[in-house]
């Protein structure tokens, strides 16, 4: 059993156990390595953003990838902003690679041309997430604001037959988050992505809390769970200038757990901090967390928490995108 196994199934018995201290680590990160965009979409949490805005340098992910290698199974280099805007992406994808760890990242497209398109695919990225919301022009530039809709649809094309001549092994997945204004576009999205070259169709929630314009579904704001957040015991984030944060929701590092310039995200991922967020979830409390209180991230039940540490992170990733897409059929009815 190798040791990113056997760190993954401690996790596991921790989380299970409802243990808050434990000696495994993440076995997946995501590592921001910009929160600036260049777009404007209308259900982004970059809107509720308050951080100053730059670039991770190149020097903080080599040392982030350097102390996690020996366990970290997968690294997600987005998180509030376009990644294709950082001028070393590539060198940050190629270092992920250099070190044997699987890396992926979600990109609005607007900027994905034939270069781009090739020096990704040269990379050897092992996943990439291209966001398309909606099925016609009104509705994709409505939501997507600042996006031009046929230039990101000859992208996405573009990309995908570059994927085909090169006989790439990158899994590529499309995704429209199923909200008001997509609602009735969900089918046609799908036939229209329906292509050589999409490995996965994911149709998904708003996540990062809930749209002020659009009532809440109680079912996935905080439902009352028998088990602790799930994301507290799986995928820590970091934000481009190092910090450290418990998970994706944090958009503004209100609970930074220190800084990845001065330790290691091992020592942090088990901080004071850290643990007392788990135990407060632990005993149920968390509704007293602000962020946590109006949290709609998705969490899995127990037969789904149990996969997500049986079967490797890329697996999971893999995995995720009809999982996800087959929930959102049977709640929307779409």
């Amino acid at each position: 059993m190798t040791s990113k196994i056997r760190n993954r199934l401690s996790i596991l018995k921790s989380y299970l156990q409802k243990k808050p201290c434990f000696a495994g680590v993440p076995p997946t990160i995501g590592i921001e390595v910009t929160n600036r965009c260049n777009l404007n979409c209308i259900m982004c949490a970059r809107g509720e953003m308050n951080r100053k805005l730059g670039d991770m340098r190149l020097s903080t992910l080599r040392k982030i990838i350097d102390e996690s290698k020996e366990y970290i199974e997968y690294v997600d280099l987005q998180s509030l902003g376009e990644p294709l805007l950082h001028r070393s992406f590539i060198k940050m994808i190629e270092y992920c690679k250099a070190n044997n760890v699987k890396c992926g990242f979600s990109t609005n497209a607007s900027l994905l041309d034939e270069e781009k398109s090739n020096d990704i695919l040269s990379s050897g990225v092992n996943h990439v997430t291209l966001a398309f919301d909606g099925a016609t022009k009104e509705t994709y530039e409505k939501i997507r604001r600042g996006a031009k809709y046929d230039t990101v649809v000859t992208n996405i094309k573009h990309f995908l037959k570059l994927k085909n001549d090169k006989n790439s092994n990158c899994f590529v997945v499309i995704q429209c988050i199923y909200m008001r204004e997509t609602e009735k576009e969900v089918r046609a999205f799908r036939e229209m992505w329906n292509v050589v070259g999409v490995d996965a169709l994911r149709i998904r929630q708003v996540t990062h809390g809930i749209r002020k314009d659009e009532p809440a579904d109680e079912k996935f704001v905080n439902p009352k769970r028998r088990m602790p957040c799930f994301w507290l015991w799986r995928e820590p984030h970091i934000h481009w200038d190092g910090t450290v944060v418990p998970c994706c929701q944090d958009i503004n590092g209100d609970h930074p757990l220190g800084s990845i310039a001065d330790n290691t995200l091992e020592n942090l991922w088990n901080s004071e901090k850290m643990v007392e967020l788990r135990k407060i979830h632990i005993k149920g409390k968390s509704r007293g967390i602000p962020l946590c209180k109006e949290c709609n991230m998705y969490q899995p039940n127990l037969p789904m928490a149990v996969g997500f540490f049986t079967f490797d992170t890329f697996t999971v990733k893999k995995l995720i995108p009809p999982a996800e897409t087959f929930v959102s059929k049977m709640r929307y009815k779409f």
